[in-house]
């Protein structure tokens, strides 16, 4: 599922690269790629498994939903609002940059950075690792604000959670998808 999520992303790079929007567009598709690389170069921990069993199913579910409505929680005590717009997108091309930047994050911070901080520090440290960088990445999209860094990373560390718990890097990327068509 998440290579077919990555798939989509790149594929929405190139119909919203017909905007010209130059980098915003880009840099999505490269830090999915990367995320990709990074995961084979450096042994990734999490899983292609082609066939979901039933009890598999149930527990991706499960980890979708605990991972969503954690985001939605914190969110919501979070004073710092999103971007209002994007450059001149139409709503619809807004939620397609919104699935782009999920999938594309979550194939970097998730596939790769949390497997790599737990192959080093364990699972504790690479939760909490992989969200303060999740977080500071994000410092671009809240500014300086403290409770924007603070949802960030809030979100990353239950996404990494998630991804540990699932062994699967969509089922936070399927969180991500609907947490960003919601706020966008």
């Amino acid at each position: 599922m998440s290579i077919t999520f990555t798939l989509v992303a790149v594929l929405i790079s190139i119909y919203l690269s017909t905007f010209d929007l130059g980098v915003m567009v880009i840099f999505p598709a490269v830090l999915a790629i990367s995320g990709l690389v990074l995961q084979l170069y450096t042994q990734r921990r999490f899983t292609y498994d082609e066939e979901i069993t039933a009890p598999e199913r149930r527990q991706m579910i499960l980890y979708a939903v605990v991972g969503l409505a954690t985001l939605g929680v914190v969110g919501w005590f979070s004073t710092q609002a999103f971007p209002q717009s994007i450059v001149t997108l139409s709503v619809i091309d807004r939620k397609l940059f919104g699935v782009q930047m999920a999938v594309a994050e979550e194939q970097f911070f998730r596939g790769f950075l949390t497997s790599f901080f737990m192959q080093r520090w364990g699972m504790g440290i690479g939760v909490l690792l992989s969200g303060v960088v999740f977080g500071a990445y994000h410092l671009a999209v809240y500014g300086l604000a403290s409770p924007g860094f603070v949802y960030a990373t809030l979100a990353g560390m239950v996404l990494s959670y998630v991804a540990i718990k699932t062994q699967r890097v969509s089922v936070p990327m399927c969180a991500h998808i609907l947490n960003n068509l919601v706020a966008m």
